[in-house]
């Protein structure tokens, strides 16, 4: 993220994962909770000066975009079906409000308007349920980052025994030159142990191509698991419709209202998340997440 020059950045942020990660004060060190803002024990992604200059492109395209555009949006038109006939939801204003409701374009449906707020509300409080405090965020990541080095450590060593080894067999092989120099095994014998070794320090070779490939990126999809999980909450406290719908859209699917309620399918690990929150306030008589989160 650092070796990004800022003059590429206009380009950049038209991506959406580029403009989740440079609208979170988390990525540059700094934890924000419900409007106050806290250090953070993690390694910063990218540097102040760089998370302030990117908060301007994004306020510029944004003031951009909407002034060529100068039409009002509606944010969960056809984001979600109709629970009753399948078909898409739409949106429209009436007397100043927002209401959705099914495009009745199939058959009958007898589903009725509800109010955009409310929908907005429950993504809310989904994104709410799949999310971690800042402070426990910052805990797993800080045991991510123990654990690496652990395994940093043990990788090192693993791969020393590997390099050992291979100077032994390099050992032998130059011993059996020696042997059929003095006589002592004929070329026969003599390319048939030399093949073994070969063989076998092949194998080890890839081993150690394998280690280095490797190295901690094992341990990647756990970090950005738990950064996005605190981004979540955060998002659905202060993100805006936009972008807590599209949130919603990357952790799940099969987007439904019925009933003037949600329904969805969270994909893993965000469903196990979900559970756990809901197990963890439930058995320890704790706060829940959307509790923590000010819901």
């Amino acid at each position: 993220m650092n070796g990004l020059g800022l003059k590429r950045w206009d380009k950049d942020l038209a991506n959406s994962n580029y403009q989740k990660i440079l609208k979170n004060p988390f990525y540059y060190g700094v934890i924000r909770y419900l409007g106050e803002y806290y250090e953070g024990k993690h390694t910063p992604l990218i540097s102040k000066a760089l998370y302030d200059k990117c908060q301007e492109v994004m306020a510029r395209k944004s003031r951009h975009t909407h002034a060529q555009k100068g039409l009002k949006p509606y944010v969960y038109r056809a984001a979600f079906r109709c629970a009753e006939c399948g078909c898409y939801i739409t949106t429209e204003t009436q007397k100043g409000h927002n209401y959705l409701h099914c495009t009745k374009r199939k058959t009958p449906c007898s589903q009725l308007f509800v109010r955009e707020e409310v929908i907005d509300a429950q993504v809310r409080e989904i994104l709410k349920g799949v999310s971690l405090p800042p402070a426990l965020a910052a805990e797993a990541l800080d045991n991510i980052k123990k654990e690496k080095l652990k395994a940093a450590q043990a990788g090192e060593e693993a791969a020393q025994n590997l390099r050992d080894k291979i100077d032994i067999l390099n050992q032998r092989m130059n011993a059996l030159l020696d042997m059929v120099l003095s006589g002592q095994l004929t070329q026969a014998e003599y390319a048939l142990k030399k093949r073994s070794f070969v063989e076998e320090k092949k194998e080890i070779e890839m081993k150690l191509a394998a280690f280095a490939r490797q190295g901690d990126k094992r341990f990647e999809p756990v970090r950005a698991f738990y950064q996005s999980a605190s981004h979540v909450g955060e998002a659905a406290v202060s993100g805006n419709p936009s972008e807590n719908l599209q949130i919603l859209k990357n952790i799940g699917s099969n987007l439904i209202i019925g009933g003037k309620r949600i329904s969805y399918k969270l994909s893993f690990p965000w469903e196990k998340l979900q559970n756990f929150n809901a197990a963890r306030g439930a058995a320890r008589g704790e706060k829940t997440i959307s509790e923590i989160w000010g819901g």
